[in-house]
């Protein structure tokens, strides 16, 4: 980089990247000396003396003569480059885990469809036979003990018939739908 008694003196516009606005620079530095508002850090991008472009975050000041009158200013240059980059990185990383994310709620939602789909199509018509076969079973059946048992098996698939729609609707909910 630059020494310090390379640095004293030297025009900011030597020192900005291509692309700056290097034209504007020396009519805002005017302006900033007639209105005099209070210095606020800036960032921009500078040259090195090899020619590298990096990221600077610019603290200044102004300097006075003995009357008090704007004679120039005072900057600290901060390279910035790293922190830049790992704030960048940082981007992509979030943008990375909001696009993960949104691919784990797909596949989490397209698997709750599927569970749905088994629970109703096998499980549920599985169960949905066997409550008919029972049923034909109960028709044919004179001994009271026997016909209670198959009622009260019959009444239990009812039951599990009944949870397994309840849980396919969860499942597959309208808001899942969407």
């Amino acid at each position: 980089g630059y020494s310090t008694e390379e640095l004293v003196g030297m025009h900011i516009r030597e020192l900005m990247a291509p692309g700056s606005q290097k034209q504007e620079i020396g009519s805002y530095l005017e302006q900033l000396a007639r209105k005099q508002p209070a210095p606020t850090p800036y960032l921009a991008q500078n040259l090195t003396k090899d020619g590298q472009v990096i990221d600077i975050e610019v603290n200044w000041n102004y300097r006075f003569d003995g009357e008090e009158q704007v004679v120039g200013f005072v900057c600290i240059l901060s390279d910035i480059t790293e922190r830049k980059k790992a704030e960048r990185k940082l981007l992509d990383y979030q943008s990375q885990l909001k696009s993960l994310t949104h691919q784990l709620t797909l596949a989490e939602q397209q698997e709750k469809r599927h569970i749905a789909e088994l629970l109703h199509d096998d499980l549920g018509q599985c169960l949905a036979f066997c409550k008919m076969k029972m049923q034909i079973a109960l028709a044919s059946v004179s001994e009271a003990a026997v016909a209670n048992e198959l009622e009260s098996a019959c009444e239990t698939l009812t039951q599990s018939m009944d949870h397994i729609k309840n849980l396919t609707y969860d499942l597959r909910s309208p808001i899942l739908k969407e």
